[in-house]
């Protein structure tokens, strides 16, 4: 959902204060919503998304009416003010990318934690030493894109499974050595995007 972005703010909805350092409560969410939304030009809004993620629960928050959200099977238009319409859409099948389980949706893989690293790569240095850090590992190649000779996420694991003691016959179990990086992703022990400034918020 954006208005006003190329790159959109997150704007997380619990029943109680976000478990996640880098968010902000729930009444603050929808208050930082209906600021984005605010318009005074007929606009219209679509709210899409993979299944159960809470996009009607959302539409709720914002008409600030509480009744229990059932699947949504159609399009449904909701006039949260005299410009602006909201509509709930259903659900979107989910996107297959390696990425969605650092957002806890699916099974995370080595490709996950290969493309993890990438991005990692591309911002300041310490974005990318915090993984050494954390797992007390030697320093890692950095991703080259196209050079299948290259392989820290590989790498990563490897060391992740021989600390954790994910080893089978075969050798270190990358699968499990992937769970447990994207499951730190998840806790928030492993930051992969840089928080807007505030005065960037605000311009």
């Amino acid at each position: 959902m954006g208005l006003l972005y190329t790159t959109y703010p997150v704007f997380p909805l619990f029943t109680g204060p976000s478990k996640f350092n880098h968010t902000i409560t729930p009444s603050e969410s929808v208050s930082a919503i209906q600021k984005a939304l605010t318009t005074k030009t007929p606009t219209k809004v679509c709210v899409v998304g993979i299944p159960g993620v809470g996009k009607t629960t959302l539409i709720n928050a914002l008409k600030g009416t509480t009744s229990r959200p059932k699947p949504t099977s159609t399009l449904k238009s909701h006039n949260l003010t005299p410009t602006l319409t909201i509509i709930d859409t259903p659900a979107c099948p989910p996107d297959p990318h390696p990425l969605l389980p650092l957002l806890s949706l699916g099974k995370p893989t080595q490709e996950t934690i290969s493309h993890l690293l990438q991005l990692l790569a591309g911002l300041p240095a310490e974005y990318y030493t915090q993984v050494e850090s954390l797992y007390s590992v030697p320093a890692l190649v950095r991703p080259i894109v196209g050079n299948r000779f290259v392989d820290p996420a590989k790498d990563l694991l490897v060391h992740v499974a021989r600390k954790f003691g994910r080893m089978g016959k075969g050798g270190p179990n990358l699968a499990a050595a992937a769970e447990i990086v994207a499951a730190d992703v998840v806790k928030g022990k492993i930051t992969w995007w840089i928080e807007p400034e505030k005065d960037d918020e605000e311009a």
